[in-house]
């Protein structure tokens, strides 16, 4: 227990110490990049979305890293060696539980899809909020002189109510994964559990062996759900990491 306590407390040092790295590197570099850019860029650039780009996207891109990017090896190896035992147990079975992964696989591309759009809608509306707020308090002598304040309320209002549905949104997306996924997989179960039950009857599995295999398929589906579960992660990364590209790949640089 006091080596395995050691090895995890050893691994999430350098795994967040190792994000912490990699969001320093990506904070200065777009940073970089933007005093480097000449001011026609900065016509058409908000600088709420820059703001949120450097603070939200790139917490978003070091969380990932810190915190999924080894869950998601762990996993794969795990469905890769699972894979393998239960074609030298059964190879029948296992035809079956392979049989229902590319259905599988199939809606969690399309639901990763889905998830990108939405989260891209909800990152605009962060940076709308973000930019009422650095346009309100940049200018504040000045609202307060023109007694502007309720109509930049009026502005933080709407730009949070914007937010609110849009995430509402993501949420209604984001809550069909695990019941599709439990359903497959327990559809996949079921079909496995009513062949090995027939092969019984007739003498030719005994029901230890279909009990030994229903146990690794359930050590096989485990990993599958987590993989399956880490797709919104992905999927907000990935728009985090296309906020980030937009900003570096601008070619406006004064020369």
């Amino acid at each position: 227990a006091v080596v395995a306590a050691v090895a995890t407390y050893t691994d999430n040092y350098y795994t967040t110490s190792i994000s912490q790295w990699v969001a320093n590197d990506l904070r200065i570099r777009i940073y970089a990049h933007l005093h480097r850019l000449s001011l026609a860029y900065y016509d058409g650039a908000k600088t709420g979305t820059l703001m949120s780009t450097i603070t939200s996207d790139v917490a978003t891109v070091q969380s990932f890293a810190s915190s999924s990017t080894l869950g998601i090896l762990v996993d794969i190896l795990t469905v890769a060696l699972m894979l393998g035992l239960m074609l030298w147990m059964d190879w029948d079975f296992t035809l079956i539980a392979v049989a229902f992964a590319p259905f599988l696989l199939m809606f969690v591309m399309r639901f990763k899809k889905a998830v990108k759009e939405v989260t891209r809608t909800v990152r605009v509306k962060q940076s709308e909020v973000v930019a009422v707020v650095q346009e309100g308090l940049g200018s504040v002598r000045a609202i307060k002189a023109f007694g502007r304040q309720d109509l930049e309320m009026a502005r933080m209002e709407a730009a949070s109510h914007a937010t609110v549905e849009a995430a509402l949104k993501a949420r209604q997306v984001k809550s069909l994964l695990s019941p599709v996924v439990g359903l497959v997989v327990a559809l996949c179960t079921a079909i496995v559990l009513w062949k090995g039950t027939a092969l019984i009857v007739t003498g030719a599995m005994t029901a230890g062996a279909l009990t030994v295999y229903l146990a690794y398929l359930t050590k096989f589906f485990k990993p599958v759900k987590d993989l399956a579960s880490m797709t919104t992660a992905i999927a907000q990364t990935t728009v985090a990491l296309e906020r980030i590209q937009k900003i570096l790949s601008a070619d406006e640089i004064i020369r």
